[in-house]
């Protein structure tokens, strides 16, 4: 088995071309997803210089997000607006590597995976939870059934939730974690 990660947008296209069998990625709001799905959250991960100036009551927080039309880009811009966070979009982009460059550079607060927060990345060790609550986004596995079948499928996205597991940080250190089994 190959492993390929791309952009949300790539890897639809690659699977209905059949380049690749399975996907796994971020659902839209509204979607009916497939069989195999589980629920992440995102932090809002950003400088200590941009929380600081966040706590002093600063009126517009900059966000980098992903494009409006992406499962991401979708929830993360509603989950701001019921919760009426003022916020400006300095940015989009197609990957977290992007978004973590300008996370890390101090110029925007990002939704990020846990991990990547938590240990994994040390040019984020000056870069703080800016906006609390998490970001909780469905994400769903796809398979081409002609290749192989539902049990095959099962262990794919199995190992790929111990991989969510294994990168993710213990409850006690990120409650906003929320993992369900299908």
């Amino acid at each position: 088995m190959s492993w390929r990660i791309a952009d949300s947008k790539r890897l639809e296209e690659m699977y209905d071309l059949g380049q690749v069998d399975a996907v796994f990625r971020a659902l839209y709001p509204n979607e009916m997803g497939p069989d195999l799905i589980c629920d992440y959250s995102m932090r809002w991960i950003g400088s200590r210089e941009l929380g600081d100036q966040s706590k002093r009551g600063s009126a517009t927080i900059p966000v980098v997000l992903t494009n409006p039309q992406s499962p991401l880009g979708i929830v993360a811009r509603e989950w701001l607006r019921q919760r009426n966070v003022s916020y400006e979009v300095i940015g989009e982009v197609d990957d977290i590597t992007n978004a973590m460059k300008l996370v890390i550079s101090g110029a925007a607060v990002s939704p990020l995976p846990g991990f990547v927060f938590d240990g994994v990345s040390p040019s984020l060790e000056d870069c703080t939870e800016i906006i609390p609550g998490g970001l909780d986004i469905r994400y769903g596995m796809f398979f081409d059934d002609k290749r192989f079948n539902l049990r095959l499928a099962m262990d794919i996205f199995e190992l790929l939730q111990g991989e969510l597991h294994r990168l993710t940080p213990p409850p006690a250190t990120y409650q906003g974690h929320s993992l369900a089994h299908q």
